[in-house]
This record gives structure tokens, sequence and C-alpha cells, in this order.
């Protein structure tokens, strides 16, 4: 897929999960958890949050010319938590699910404002340096397919989980 084109359909993507979220608005519906297990639609934005912020601090690293060794242990682990405010989603030190956990913890008591500005932010820096990269780089650290699958792949997920909930009898979601 041509850069261009990828860029439309990330936007395309985004336009759909952004509706959605702004049919619930921005109350208390946010914070309720149970959307998806105990997550909270807040929780959902947190969680693409980091994914988009560890997939445009990558791409920055690169166009830097910088490469990522994934954590190996628990010392670099945490190094990297404390450099970038998110979990080493490439190290296979920390399952998927501690690394989900961690990051709804970190965000828990931050407004859902502040989530959605951050967020909004690192999906920006993902266009930008989708947009500054040459075609040879995003081929090469298979950007495109990554940055798929966290943006993609993830809104689309979240969407049926929230699409499914705002159904359910007692979300809160009257619309």
């Amino acid at each position: 897929m041509r850069k261009r084109q990828f860029i439309f359909t990330l936007l395309a993507e985004r336009d759909q999960f952004e509706l959605l979220l702004n049919q619930i608005g921005f109350s208390g519906r946010m914070t309720m958890p149970g959307v998806c297990g105990k997550w909270s639609v807040k929780d959902m934005i947190a969680h693409v949050l980091a994914n988009e912020q560890y997939i445009a601090d990558r791409m920055h690293e690169v166009i830097l010319g910088e490469n990522h060794q994934p954590a190996r242990t628990t010392t670099e682990f945490n190094d990297f938590l404390k450099r970038y405010g998110h979990p080493d989603f490439s190290s296979d030190f920390q399952d998927v699910e501690s690394s989900d956990e961690w990051v709804i913890a970190k965000y828990k008591r931050v407004p859902l404002e502040e989530v959605v500005a951050q967020e909004v932010n690192a999906f920006n820096a993902i266009i930008s340096a989708v947009d500054d990269m040459s075609d040879e780089l995003l081929t090469r650290h298979l950007f495109l397919a990554r940055i798929s699958q966290i943006t993609f792949e993830c809104y689309r997920k979240h969407r049926a989980e929230i699409g499914h909930w705002i159904t359910q009898p007692g979300s809160g979601a009257d619309f």
C-alpha cells in the first residue's frame, strides 16, 4: 500500500472510531467499567494511547538513525518505563496482559480530557512520522503493518466492544 493511500485509510479508520466515541460523549459513561471485562471506554483510549505512543517513539528513533533493542532484563524494562512512560511492548520480558494492566493503572487517575489529548498527540505523531519517512524505511522496519495492528485492528476491536456495550441494558448509553 502506498504511503498516501495508507494515511488515507488510517484517517478513515480513525474517523469511524472517533464517531463512535463522540456518540458516547464526554460524560460519566466514558469511565464506566464493564465495556470489555473491567475496562471502561477511557481505559480503551489509554490502551490505544500507549500503543500509539510506543510506535511513534520507535518511528522517531528510526528517523534519528537509532535502533531500538527490546528490553531483556528487569533493569532494562524499568529503565524503558522511566524513559518513555509506557511498557516496552516488543519485549518478551512482560506479557501483553501485564503491560495492558500497567497502562490502565497508570491512567486511572489521569483526567479523561488529558488521556484523550495525549492519545490525539500520539496519533498525530504517527501520521507525521509516516509522512516524514521514506518508503524504504517504512518497509524495512515493517511500520505500515505494525501501525495497522495498533490502529486499524485496535480501533475495529474496540468499536465492536463499545458497540456491543452500548446496546446492553444498564450501559448508561441512552442514544
